[in-house]
């Protein structure tokens, strides 16, 4: 994955120092989200899911490390915009899933979204740390925008996905020892449980 992560230009971004801290469930199930991407248009249809074409994903496997391309409405304009007028962040979003806890969303563009994952105290219990990037210094106008993105995705982490994911964990304790099975096209998913599988199997 060394060749993707290094065309986000990482080390050029500019950090925002207000971080996000969210109680979140088991930190499996949360990593399910950063790697599903068939949720976005249910989950988030009020919220960051109008940005994309749902159900319109790709996923990369990069030894347990997956990313995941998500088709932006723009998409349709690819074909009639030249090379150099093009914004790719119109036209697709990624996801960069470092295994076994760190999602990288964007990059591509003007922000990024780092999410951290911490096991907490309990098997249904971790926490979810969130930091924002920029391209520029946060300073001036652009903390308030800074801000205002963070409110969004903590919103959107706690109130959409961490709402669900905890009822989701309920349900799981009522199924005991019974499978979960993921869906054929939800490789970012099966390949994660699959790579924790191995590596915990001693």
């Amino acid at each position: 994955m060394l060749p993707s992560l290094a065309a986000l230009r990482l080390d050029a971004m500019y950090p925002y120092r207000r971080l996000t801290t969210l109680a979140s469930p088991n930190w499996k199930l949360a990593a399910d989200g950063y790697l599903d991407g068939y949720h976005l248009g249910f989950l988030h249809r009020d919220s960051i899911g109008q940005k994309i074409i749902n159900n319109r994903n790709t996923y990369d496997l990069f030894g347990p490390h997956v990313r995941l391309g998500f088709a932006g409405k723009g998409i349709d304009q690819i074909d009639t915009v030249p090379l150099d007028e093009l914004y790719f962040p119109d036209c697709m979003s990624l996801v960069h899933y470092i295994f076994p806890n760190v999602s990288i969303s964007g990059g591509h563009g003007d922000t990024i979204q780092l999410s951290r994952l911490f096991p907490g105290d309990a098997v249904n219990e971790s926490t979810t740390v969130q930091h924002q990037y920029f391209r520029q210094p946060v300073e001036g106008d652009l903390l308030e925008s800074a801000e205002q993105k963070r409110q969004l995705y903590e919103q959107v982490v706690r109130d959409e996905d961490c709402d669900t994911i905890f009822t989701i964990s309920s349900g799981l304790q009522a199924m005991s020892a019974s499978p979960v099975i993921f869906g054929k096209n939800e490789k970012g998913n099966q390949h994660f449980h699959r790579t924790v599988e191995e590596m915990t199997r001693g």
